[in-house]
């Protein structure tokens, strides 16, 4: 499946975006999950992010047939330009497309930006019960640095927040 990632803005079609966003389903392993999202919401946000020097957001797009369809989005974000760091966050929104390489093709997209941009290393959290997450990344050669005990809430119970990390440049 051929993806790739583009820069989302103010006049990308977002409704599909919209309802990801309000679907605890899709958000439960966000942040972002907490409150209702609109529109209006959403844009503010992409506007926000692009405005940014320290984040990247990107819709990862897959394509069928003759045009890609937005399925997701990556964000490459608390760039540190001291430390040469960077932390990935992810989801794919359409559920047609879950379990399908996705979210590994697309840290292996942004990973390759985050080499371009500079960047020593990547890394990012992912809840102990988001099994797929976990995969994606360690598919990319991350590999596991820690464990914050207990760290974020999933439903009313607390769980572990497992830390991956790829170093992007030798030294």
């Amino acid at each position: 499946m051929i993806i790739k990632l583009k820069k989302l803005n103010k006049k990308s079609n977002i409704k599909d975006y919209v309802s990801w966003m309000n679907n605890y389903k899709i958000t439960k392993y966000l942040d972002q999950h907490v409150k209702k999202h609109t529109k209006k919401t959403i844009i503010d946000y992409i506007n926000f992010i692009n405005k940014s020097k320290s984040d990247f957001l990107f819709g990862i797009f897959v394509k069928k047939i003759n045009k890609y369809l937005h399925v997701g989005n990556i964000k490459l974000g608390r760039i540190n330009d001291i430390h040469k760091t960077g932390m990935i966050s992810l989801f794919v929104g359409d559920k047609k497309f879950h379990n399908q390489n996705i979210g590994s093709k697309a840290i292996s997209k942004v990973c390759l930006i985050a080499k371009k941009k500079g960047l020593f290393k990547v890394y990012a959290g992912c809840h102990k019960s988001n099994i797929p997450s976990q995969r994606a990344f360690l598919k990319n050669n991350f590999f596991q640095e820690g464990v914050q005990k207990r760290q974020v809430v999933l439903g009313k119970k607390r769980e572990d927040l497992i830390w991956y990390g790829l170093f992007l440049q030798k030294k």
